[in-house]
């Protein structure tokens, strides 16, 4: 979620990135191989440049071996892990949700614009946990 810097946050930018895409296996393999800290190390290793303004090479990568799945059995691995990574997506948007939620609740919350005065924390929080 994009929201400005507050005071002593660290901003973080690029104006290069490297993308992968898979020709003979699904995106959902493509990004678990990208994921992999073997891959992030050897890609590191490549750096060239000077200090800050680093990139990798990206010859570098063919230096990297990786079994590929047959495509049946990278088939069934698809669809096997969609469903996850869909779950994931979902959750990602609940997630979004609630703290879009609670950024605009909690200042009125704060300063009294919503009155709680009556609600009953005590089964509020027994309901939660049950």
């Amino acid at each position: 979620m994009s929201r400005p810097l507050n005071d002593g946050d660290v901003g973080m930018g690029s104006t290069e990135f490297l993308v992968f895409r898979g020709r003979r296996v699904s995106p959902y393999w493509t990004y678990l191989l990208a994921r992999r800290d073997d891959l992030r190390l050897h890609a590191v290793a490549s750096m060239f440049g000077a200090s800050g303004r680093q990139r990798v090479n990206n010859a570098c990568f063919d230096t990297f071996v990786v079994a590929v799945p047959p495509v049946t059995l990278e088939r069934r691995f698809a669809e096997q892990v969609a469903p996850a990574f869909a779950l994931v997506e979902a959750l990602s948007q609940v997630q979004s949700r609630l703290e879009r939620l609670r950024d605009l609740l909690l200042p009125k919350l704060v300063t009294g614009a919503i009155d709680v005065s009556k609600l009953d924390l005590d089964g509020l929080l027994e309901e939660s946990a049950g």
